[in-house]
C-alpha cells in the first residue's frame, strides 16, 4: 500500500485520479481517502474513461468529493489483486477539481445529401463535475458547403444533431471539424471534436474509437427535402402533458418520386416524446405535425433535438431527413 498525506481545507472540491492501465501498466488500482481520524471519506476501484478508445478493462481509479473539514488527509493506493512489481507503475493526480470536457463525434465519416441533412451524435465527456451546456458548431463554416449548429444540454452527455449540406455544395469529400464551446467558471472554453466510431465488442461493451479525420461525402439529393417552419428562436416549445404543432415544408427532388405515399415519423425520439404519423404525396407542399409529451415521462426544462424522417414503402426506406429540431419541455 502506498500512502500519501496532505493538508486539506474544508469545502475544497478535491480530485484524486490514478493513470496506470491507460499507460499499459498491469496495476489494477483502488484508492481510499481518509481523514485524520481514519474515517473513510471516499473510495473508488474502477472508473470508466470513454476517451480511452479500445481499453477493455477500466482499472484506473478516480475520486471527486468535497472535503468535510480542515486537517490532514490520506490517500491509500493499492492493487486490487494484491500484486506489485517494478512494472506496476502509475501516475497519481491529487488536487482541486478542474472542470472541463472533451468532445467526440460519431460517425467518423458520413454521407450528406446535397441540399439535405444527415444525423450525427455528439458525445460530451465531462470532467471534474462540469455539467453545463456545450454549443456545437463547425470550426470553419466559411467554406459555405456545410452547416451545423446545436447544443448538448446541461447535465446531458449526448445529443443527436444534423449536418446539412447547402444546395451549392460541391460533390465529393470534405474534411471538416466540429468544435464545442462552453462557459466554465466564467471563461469561454473551446474543445475540438474528435471523429470516432461507436463500436461494440462481444455483444456488450461499446467503445468510441478515434479516427484521424472527419470525412464528409456530399452525395446526390434525397428524394424529398424536409424543412420545418418554427418560431424565431427555432425551438419547439412542448407543454408537458400536452402537444405542440408546426408546419413541415416538403419538396420532391427529381422524377424518381412522382408516385407513392411517404410517412413522416420521429427517428429514435427521447422517452416520452411521440409524434402522430402523417402521410403525404408529392402533391403536398406542406403538412402539419403534432408532437406530444407524456407528463409522466418528461420533466419541465428538458431539452433536446428531434430527428424527423420521410419513409417510403413497406420497408420504410428513408428518402429524406429534416434538420434536427431543438425542443424544450415547458409548463
Amino acid at each position: 500500500v502506498d500512502i500519501f498525506t496532505f493538508q486539506g481545507d474544508k469545502g475544497t472540491d478535491f480530485v484524486a485520479e490514478v493513470i496506470a492501465r491507460r499507460l499499459n501498466s498491469p496495476l489494477d488500482s483502488i484508492i481510499t481517502l481518509t481523514d485524520s481520524r481514519g474515517k473513510i471519506v471516499a473510495s473508488n476501484d474502477d472508473h470508466k474513461d470513454k476517451a480511452s478508445g479500445l481499453l477493455t478493462h477500466h482499472a484506473d481509479s478516480y475520486i471527486s468529493c468535497t472535503l468535510p473539514r480542515t486537517g490532514l488527509y490520506q490517500i491509500q493506493l493499492r492493487d486490487v489483486q494484491k500484486k506489485g512489481s517494478t512494472y506496476h507503475s502509475y501516475r497519481l493526480k491529487l488536487g482541486t477539481s478542474q472542470p472541463d470536457f472533451a468532445l467526440r463525434v460519431v460517425p467518423s465519416n458520413i454521407s450528406v445529401p446535397k441540399g439535405g441533412s444527415a444525423s450525427i451524435t455528439v458525445h460530451v465527456l465531462r470532467k471534474d463535475g462540469f455539467d453545463g451546456p456545450v454549443k456545437v458548431r463547425l470550426k470553419d463554416e466559411a467554406q459555405g458547403s456545410l452547416s451545423l449548429i446545436g447544443v448538448v444540454p446541461a447535465d446531458s452527455d449526448t445529443a443527436r444533431l444534423s449536418l446539412t449540406a447547402g444546395n451549392k455544395a460541391k460533390w465529393g469529400i470534405i474534411n471538416a471539424q466540429v468544435v464545442g464551446t462552453a462557459n466554465i467558471d466564467g471563461d469561454q472554453v473551446t474543445r475540438p471534436g474528435v471523429p470516432t466510431d461507436d463500436k461494440m465488442q462481444a455483444f456488450l461493451w461499446r467503445f468510441l474509437v478515434p479516427a484521424e479525420e472527419w470525412a464528409v461525402n456530399i452525395r446526390w439529393p434525397d428524394k424529398v427535402s424536409l424543412l420545418p417552419q418554427l418560431t424565431k428562436n427555432q425551438t419547439l416549445m412542448i407543454p408537458a402533458g400536452d402537444s405542440a404543432t408546426f408546419v413541415m415544408n416538403l419538396k420532391a427532388n427529381g422524377k424518381s418520386f412522382k408516385k407513392g405515399t411517404m410517412t413522416l415519423a420521429l427517428d429514435n425520439p427521447p422517452a416520452g416524446i411521440t409524434m402522430q404519423s402523417v402521410t403525404a404525396t408529392t402533391r403536398n407542399k406542406r403538412v402539419t405535425l403534432t408532437i406530444d409529451a407524456d407528463e409522466e415521462l418528461v420533466n419541465i426544462g428538458d431539452k433536446g433535438h428531434l430527428i424527423i424522417t420521410a419513409l417510403l414503402g413497406e420497408r420504410s426506406t428513408v428518402i429524406g431527413m429534416a434538420p434536427a429540431i431543438p425542443f424544450e419541455i415547458v409548463e
